[in-house]
This record gives C-alpha cells, structure tokens and sequence, in this order.
C-alpha cells in the first residue's frame, strides 16, 4: 500500500520543478516505444524512524522535525504502518518536468542545401539529429553508421539544450523495493521475450536465461544498476510515474 507523507516545512516556491533524470539507452528506447511509464530511485538519505515525544498524536503534528531528524529530514510520514518515519523532500510532483540525460556524442559535422553546415548529435539508442547550434532539427537515417566508430560520452555530461525527451511527471509515491508488482514490473520498461506458442519471458539483465515473472526480471535490471544484492538490502524508493511530453 503507497504511504501517505505529510509535508511539513519546505514550500513548493523552493523546488526545482524542471530537473535532469538519468536513464540507460535501453530504458530510453522502451520509453521513446510507450513501454516504460515508471521508474524507481532510491530515497537518499533513506528515512528514519521518528521517536513520538509529541504532546499530540503524530497525525496532528504540524511542525517543523528540526534536530529531531538527525539527517535533516523535512517530511513526515504520519499514517498507517509506517508512521513515524521521516523522510526527504519529495523527487518529483505531479506536473513536474523531467528532462532526459542519456549516452550521446558529437558525431561530426554535415552540409545540406536546406540547413547548411549543422553539427550532428547521436545518442545511445544509435539515433541521430542536426544540431544548428540552438536546437535539434531533423532525425538522420543511420542505418548504415558504424556505431563503433562513435566516441560516447556519460550521460550525466549531457547538457539540458541537447535534452530530446522531457517527461511529465503523473504522480509520485514512496514503497518498499521488494514490494514491486507484475504489473509494475512491466511499467518499468522490462524487454519482454517472445516465444511464439509458448508463454512469453523476461530478460535477464545480469545473465543468459530469462525469467516467468516480470518482477524477476526488475530485480535483476535494479541489480545490474546499483550494484550485486542491492535488491536484497529492500530500501524505500520514489515510485515516479510519468508520460512523455510532445509538441504536439
């Protein structure tokens, strides 16, 4: 069941409600495809437990934790089984935006008759645009590129005027890791494996089989991500569920 947080101290004049967010080549295809509408990030500092030394009931305190909190946390969680822990500002809102860094590089330069000389910017899922030093223009048809020959640089060196995906942030919500379900499991953009005649499977992130079980399949991605057992330690995540924004 999502948590209910109680905000506390911090207004929304103080937020930052167009931030950068890091996905992978392969979860930026499955969000470019429709595939991918949630992603988790783990709560840092993670909560921490509250003492109720209150003169009223945690549901009706509406101050500020001050050094009660010994991490500085501001918000406070003060219904149903988790009440009394504190926990950071939220990552997101609803209406918030979010713009992509991914994997790309500098891929040269082209001359064309309608758009002159423009720089060429290529991003991790082998896709290509003009850039006229202002705005990206046009996709490139690169199915004939070397993609090896490319020099990739990380995505957290992507600066936000190279930014091709911004999303739009639907709701966001704290949970457990482990208490992902199957349904969510696909939300997460997992790569479903067709078997034809057989019942479809999940990739195995971190080795050669493939799973039954969608949310098998979200653990080993979330290993491959933050490191061996990093499942098992079961944290509190933000849950962001978001929708690309278009132009149009």
């Amino acid at each position: 069941m999502p948590l209910l947080l109680h905000w506390l101290s911090i207004s929304s004049d103080a937020r930052d409600v167009d931030k950068p967010i890091l996905f992978k080549p392969e979860m930026v295809k499955a969000i470019l495809s429709g595939q991918k509408t949630q992603t988790r990030r783990l709560i840092k500092p993670q909560p921490e437990a509250i003492p109720n030394t209150f003169p009223m009931p945690l549901e009706e305190f509406t101050g500020d934790l001050g050094k009660l909190s010994s991490k500085g946390l501001k918000q406070l969680h003060t219904t149903g089984a988790g009440a009394g822990l504190a926990f950071p500002d939220w990552y997101a809102r609803p209406d918030d935006t979010l713009w992509v860094r991914e994997k790309w590089a500098e891929a040269g330069h082209m001359v064309t008759d309608f758009l002159g000389k423009s720089e060429v910017i290529a991003y991790g899922t082998e896709e290509a645009y003009h850039y006229d030093g202002q705005t990206l223009g046009m996709k490139l048809d690169t199915k004939d590129w070397n993609w090896d020959m490319v020099k990739w640089k990380p995505s957290i060196h992507m600066a936000k005027y190279l930014c091709r995906l911004r999303l739009d942030v639907i709701d966001c919500r704290v949970e457990r890791l482990n208490e992902i379900s199957r349904q969510d499991a696909k939300r997460e953009g997992i790569e479903r494996i067709k078997t034809g005649g057989h019942p479809d499977t999940w990739t195995n992130y971190a080795g050669w089989t493939s799973f039954s079980n969608p949310a098998t399949s979200f653990q080993s991605l979330w290993d491959s991500i933050n490191g061996n057992d990093s499942w098992d330690e079961n944290p509190w995540v933000w849950v962001v569920e978001f929708r690309v924004i278009t132009d149009a």
